[in-house]
């Protein structure tokens, strides 16, 4: 019983706004409007496909958020997912933020794949983001056995393709797709497989930046739906414009999402300001002397943060 005590006191430790957010982008993230036009905009499967014979056709009905572990061997009690595995509370409860199965395009059989999605606020974490990510594929892959295959029938071995979708990188990142699989190199002779019987993990790096900048449909649609800048009506229209279907419960999800965000965001901006972090730029709005755009050119911080800041001032003014 015990046991059982200290487990929820540790998950109500590590819970707040913070977790609140993030469950709710993993929750926007699951929708099958968004799974579809993830799998057309950077799946080499899916490409030629249109995303509503994706949403209806390919993707199986199971779409788990945060059920499943990444390591057998520390199996919470309450939590059971593929091939029971999970990881621990204490890094945040490690496990893989959206994951679900697929049928692959094929005319000449029918063949499913693993699809793991993840969502990263921060590149730069102390530890390469592409080792992580093969390490999930790794333990998707070598889960699958005594689930998908038993015994030595690999070639029911289904693909692994994983999914980073990061927020916060630097410039030359920005608005990038990038894939990482295997190839195949002839050193000596002509020895050639399909590469469907040995290309079965695949990366995907997708780094985010301002969907304004960019051409590309799939990250004009992840740029707006986690840009801290633009409120969640106005997510709403650009992401109708774009041809995602906003349904009541998505509309929800993604209202949650920027609510949580925007209290997240303030809170970090009022300790910024107590800890004297932005007490200067907010002193330099204050005074009206010099435009949002001088101020940011003056200090070198970037404008979005300026009117951030900003906004939140005259919200603070208008409630004293």
């Amino acid at each position: 019983m015990s046991l059982k005590k200290n487990r929820l006191a540790k998950k109500i430790d590590i819970a707040g706004k913070q977790a609140q957010y993030d469950a709710a982008a993993k929750s926007v993230l699951s929708d099958k409007s968004i799974l579809a036009n993830i799998l057309k905009g950077c799946v080499s499967e899916f490409k030629e496909y249109d995303t509503e014979i994706i949403k209806t056709k390919y993707i199986e009905a199971d779409v788990r958020v945060s059920e499943v572990a990444v390591d057998a061997d520390e199996q919470p009690e309450d939590i059971r997912g593929r091939a029971a595995e999970l990881t621990s509370v204490t890094e945040g409860l490690l496990v893989y933020d959206v994951i679900f199965d697929v049928k692959i395009p094929d005319p000449k059989k029918e063949k499913c794949a693993i699809i793991n999605i993840e969502a990263q606020k921060k590149y730069n974490v102390g530890y390469p983001i592409p080792k992580r990510a093969d390490y999930y594929t790794g333990r998707l892959i070598s889960s699958q056995k005594g689930t998908v295959f038993r015994k030595s029938d690999y070639g029911k071995l289904r693909k692994v393709i994983s999914i980073w979708i990061i927020m916060e990188v630097c410039d030359r990142k920005k608005n990038s797709i990038t894939v990482y699989d295997t190839s195949e190199r002839q050193l000596c002779g002509n020895f050639k497989i399909s590469k469907q019987n040995y290309d079965m993990q695949t990366v995907i790096m997708i780094g985010l930046g301002d969907h304004t900048k960019t051409e590309n449909r799939l990250l004009k649609i992840l740029d707006i739906l986690f840009a801290e800048n633009i409120c969640a009506s106005e997510k709403h229209k650009l992401l109708e414009h774009m041809g995602i279907a906003m349904t009541e419960e998505t509309k929800e999800e993604v209202n949650e999402m920027c609510n949580l965000g925007e209290g997240i965001y303030e809170k970090g901006i009022e300790r910024g300001i107590e800890r004297g972090e932005n007490k200067l730029l907010a002193r330099m709005i204050a005074s009206g002397k010099l435009t949002l755009e001088e101020i940011s050119e003056i200090t070198g911080v970037e404008l979005n943060a300026v009117k951030q800041i900003s906004e939140y001032n005259s919200r603070i003014k208008q409630a004293v």
